[in-house]
């Protein structure tokens, strides 16, 4: 019966900070975002690469081109969707003091990191309110 709530105290606590962890890259994407710059930039390349021969494991590398205070500049976006196609143009956001370094102006992976990690907490805190409530009633009941 030890091991069953040990197992689930790692557990709990696993999916606490997994949320924390979802949360706060959330926050430094955010902030992030609050000093880059927008631009639009042009889907060169899109990079497919399996990763043995399972074809649901499949990476995709999206290269941009962008121009930045004349300058043209090619880099790896971060991201990819099924809606994005070589010569598309698209919307990134740039450091200006590094314009080489460039996220995705798009909101669903903020989206993302934030309803991700408010899962992963509100999961690991029930796992741990359960075995409380547990506890509560199996000690009432060993009290009458």
């Amino acid at each position: 019966m030890k091991y069953g709530i040990v197992v689930r105290i790692i557990l709990s606590v696993v999916f606490v900070y997994t949320g924390i962890v979802f949360i706060a890259q959330g926050f430094s994407f955010l902030h992030k975002r609050s000093f880059y710059e927008e631009k639009n930039a042009i889907i060169s390349q899109i990079k497919v690469s399996y990763n043995g021969s399972d074809p649901e494991d499949t990476y995709y590398e999206v290269i941009v081109n962008y121009v930045v205070d004349g300058k043209q500049y090619t880099s790896k976006l971060g991201e990819y969707n099924s809606g994005m196609h070589e010569g598309d143009e698209i919307s990134i956001l740039y450091d200006p003091n590094d314009p080489k370094k460039i996220i995705s102006s798009s909101v669903v992976s903020l989206f993302l990191l934030f309803i991700g990690g408010f899962v992963f907490i509100v999961v690991g805190l029930a796992i741990s309110l359960l075995r409380m409530i547990l506890f509560f009633f199996s000690t009432r009941r060993q009290s009458k």
